[in-house]
């Protein structure tokens, strides 16, 4: 029995040690017979903080995906401790792409790229949200005082304003009235 000529993705996976092993093969004439050494791949792993958009905190709670380069290994989920620390152990060397989000306030993400080099044990790799900003409002009626009960839309929610025609909405997030 054999293949049909064309390209092939071979792998390797140990079950236990989660190591594994990728290589591509061409069989390009009738009756060839191509010999493939698959080699496995070092694992680290890749630590990290996910960090406030005000880049003075960490976010507890916040999920974060890896993606790797290899095509071998499946994306992985994880949400952060209480100090806002990640971690992926048996992480295959290469390249990557990490995502976070926060699940409090809708909107706020991040992703960021790397590499794990070969033969380095662990990595440390902080992500930060999306920066962040205020808007402060102040409406006025056309006679120039303040117009308070006016509503204000930004970023999708609404909000009256104050007595002193003030109002201050949160950035990507539903405002309450």
């Amino acid at each position: 029995t054999g293949l049909p000529l064309g390209t092939y993705r071979v792998t390797s996976s140990d079950p236990v040690s989660g190591v594994g092993a990728l290589a591509n093969v061409t069989l390009a004439v009738n009756g060839e017979t191509n010999q493939v050494t698959l080699i496995e791949q070092a694992l680290g792993e890749i630590t990290g903080r996910v960090l406030d958009s005000f880049g003075t905190g960490v976010v507890p709670g916040a999920e974060v995906t890896i993606r790797f380069d290899d095509g071998l290994n499946p994306e992985r989920t994880v949400t952060t401790d209480p100090t806002g620390r990640f971690r992926f152990p048996a992480s295959p060397a290469g390249g990557f792409q990490i995502s976070a989000r926060d699940p409090q306030s809708p909107g706020l993400n991040a992703s960021r790229g790397g590499t794990l080099p070969d033969n380095v044990a662990t990595l440390d790799f902080d992500v930060a949200l999306k920066p962040l900003g205020n808007v402060l409002v102040r409406v006025r009626q056309p006679d120039g005082s303040l117009a308070a009960g006016a509503v204000v839309t930004v970023a999708g929610g609404e909000r009256p304003t104050e007595a002193d025609g003030t109002v201050t909405p949160k950035i990507n997030s539903r405002l309450a009235n």
